[in-house]
């Protein structure tokens, strides 16, 4: 599992947020990643000065398009780098003459 807490330093319109990652292996050996964020907006900065209705801005302007963008583009890059790393173990173990079955490496 990892944890990140962000405070921003100059007054914008989100005070901090928070994230966690949490790996767990599939049935089949694989990883899943469960990602989990929580934003406080600013009350006195737009958007959150409006309230819930600030909320729903924040939340279908910036979570629902730039952050799920962003979000894709990691989770993207976790499987990127895992897949990367299987193929370069497995071209090693070939080297050396090692043929067995593997398992995902752990992300």
């Amino acid at each position: 599992m990892w944890f990140g807490t962000t405070r921003l330093k100059k007054p914008g319109p989100i005070s901090y947020s928070v994230g966690t990652f949490l790996y767990s292996e599939t049935a089949d050996h694989g990883t899943h990643i469960t990602w989990t964020y929580s934003f406080e907006l600013n009350r006195n900065r737009f958007p959150g000065y409006l309230g819930g209705v600030g909320d729903f801005l924040f939340r279908v302007g910036f979570l629902d398009r730039q952050y799920a963008e962003l979000m894709r583009g990691t989770l993207d890059g976790f499987k990127t780098t895992a897949e990367s790393r299987d193929q370069s173990e497995l071209s090693r173990r070939k080297e050396d003459g090692v043929f067995e079955k593997m398992t995902p490496l752990q992300v």
